[in-house]
């Protein structure tokens, strides 16, 4: 790097300083057993003599400025000069004013504050309207989530897939899925079952309204479906997104988990983890899930366990 072209950096660094309000300065204090500092360092304010041979080179890398700053009668004042450097940079900003104008032409509201009118009178405060941000400006984006419904023996296990798993539901959720059943007293084999992947977003334009509220309406649909294919006396539901969709609640997983819900007329329900965290965790979760699925046999066969 060139000497001119440090200098022209240090400069353009000392020019945002001090349009925020910044000062340079040097250190005065005398510091015991140091040699004394020259006169003329109790004197030196920033900018020094040499920079107004050096500024015309900083400016002229900034083309877009209108032509009227003219740097040819700057003062000799810090002052004046913190006030010349403000300007150009509230110029530089324009570019932001033109992006609100081109969102104001095409219907969108801006962000707005109201600034209070200046008064000599005491009065007392009151509460500032809410400014509106960004994310009101958007239109809300769809739930996601991914369920998988199998129906084995009086059990519906409903899993929940992770959103962005390059596998979906596989042999081996199947596997672990036959053996979980075996645990809860069920004989009937996972290959005579049909799981029923239920995805969400189900479509991919955006005319539709597929908002939570139509998701919810989903959940109910599939789950009423379901229990008139094949009744089940028990629900398990594997995963918070599970959980909280067909419980309709907000709570998560750490919340739900292992309690035991009504969840229509001799249909009890439970949470416990998802498969995928099952086959991932195994000696950590296993215990917990052992413990989770005890709550529910306890309530759908009493009589086993006691």
């Amino acid at each position: 790097m060139s000497e001119s072209s440090s200098n022209a950096q240090v400069l353009r660094q000392q020019a945002y300083l001090q349009a925020m309000g910044i000062e340079r300065w040097l250190p005065r204090q005398v510091l015991p057993g140091a040699a004394a500092s020259a006169s003329w360092v109790a004197d030196f304010v920033w900018p020094a003599a040499a920079e107004d041979t050096l500024a015309d080179e900083v400016f002229t890398e900034a083309p877009d400025l209108s032509p009227e700053v003219s740097l040819m009668h700057r003062s000799a004042q810090p002052q004046a000069r913190v006030g010349e450097v403000a300007g150009v940079v509230a110029r530089i900003g324009s570019g932001a004013e033109a992006r609100v104008s081109a969102l104001a032409s095409v219907g969108a509201d801006a962000p707005s504050l109201e600034r209070p009118q200046a008064s000599n009178a005491v009065v007392a405060l009151e509460p500032i309207a809410a400014v509106t941000t960004g994310s009101e400006l958007t239109v809300a984006l769809p739930p996601r989530f991914s369920l998988v419904w199998v129906s084995l023996g009086d059990l519906l296990w409903i899993d929940s897939l992770p959103q962005h798993a390059r596998r979906g539901f596989s042999s081996a959720h199947l596997r672990l899925l036959q053996g979980l059943s075996r645990a809860m007293g069920v004989t009937e084999k996972v290959a005579d079952a049909t799981p029923i992947r239920h995805d969400w977003p189900a479509f991919a334009g955006s005319a539709l309204d597929q908002s939570a509220p139509e998701a919810l309406k989903s959940v109910r649909r599939r789950l009423e479906r379901q229990l008139e294919f094949k009744p089940a006396r028990g629900v398990i539901l594997c995963g918070e997104a599970a959980a909280q969709w067909v419980l309709e609640r907000d709570e998560g997983l750490s919340a739900l988990r292992g309690l035991v819900f009504h969840l229509r007329p001799g249909v009890r329900a439970l949470a416990t983890y998802s498969l995928t965290e099952m086959l991932q965790l195994p000696e950590m979760i296993k215990p917990d899930v052992w413990k989770d699925l005890q709550a529910l046999s306890q309530v759908l066969h009493p009589s086993l366990s006691g």
